[in-house]
C-alpha cells in the first residue's frame, strides 16, 4: 500500500502533466492557425503584386507589336490575360485551366475578385485577379494564381520537431515529479 504522500505526489504529477500537455497544445494550435494565416497573406500578395507587375508590362507595351508570353511571372505562378469574350490573348505564361472562365468572368463583373478552390486533381488554389482597359481599348481580366502545399506538406519537419520536443518535455515533467 502507498502512503498518502506517496499518491499526493502522483496526483499533482499528473495534474501538472495533464496542464502543461494543454499549454503545448493550445501553444500548437494557435502556432499552426498564425503560420497558415501568414502564408495565405504572402500568397495573397504576391499574387497582387503580380498582376500589378502584368497590368503596367500590358500598358507600357507597344499595341503593334504580337502578344509575347508574360516574361515576369515568378516561380510557381501562372497569369493569364483573357479578352472579354474569355480567351487567351497571347499574353498568358499557361495553358487555360478549367475553373479560370468563371474566375475570369467574375472579374469582368466585379472589376476585381479573389478566390480559391481545388482543382480536379487535388491541388489546392489561390487566385487574383483584375479586370484592366488597355491603350488599344480593349477590356482583359489579368488573373493570376498560385499553387498552396499544404501547410502540413511545407512545415513537416518543423511541426515533428515541436511534437517531439513537446513528447519530451511532458516525459522530463514527469520524471521530475
Amino acid at each position: 500500500m502507498t502512503s498518502p504522500l506517496t499518491r499526493l505526489r502522483r496526483r499533482l504529477t499528473a495534474w501538472y502533466v495533464g496542464v502543461f500537455a494543454l499549454i503545448l497544445v493550445g501553444f500548437g494550435a494557435v502556432t499552426y492557425v498564425v503560420v497558415v494565416r501568414q502564408v495565405a497573406r504572402a500568397v495573397d500578395q504576391s499574387l497582387i503584386e503580380t498582376v500589378d507587375a502584368t497590368i503596367v508590362f500590358l500598358e507600357q507595351r507597344d499595341t503593334t507589336l504580337p502578344p509575347v508570353r508574360l516574361p515576369m511571372v515568378s516561380p510557381g505562378r501562372r497569369v493569364w490575360v483573357l479578352d472579354k469574350d474569355l480567351t487567351d490573348t497571347g499574353f498568358s505564361s499557361a495553358p487555360l485551366t478549367t475553373w479560370l472562365p468563371a474566375a475570369a468572368r467574375r472579374v469582368f463583373a466585379e472589376g476585381e475578385t479573389r478566390a480559391g478552390g481545388e482543382t480536379p486533381d487535388d491541388l489546392i488554389y489561390r487566385m487574383r485577379g483584375r479586370s484592366v482597359t488597355l491603350r488599344d481599348g480593349r477590356q482583359v481580366a489579368v488573373v493570376a494564381s498560385a499553387d498552396l502545399v499544404e501547410i502540413e506538406d511545407q512545415y513537416r519537419a518543423v511541426m515533428v520537431g515541436f511534437v517531439l520536443a513537446g513528447a519530451a518535455a511532458l516525459v522530463l515533467v514527469s520524471l521530475g515529479g
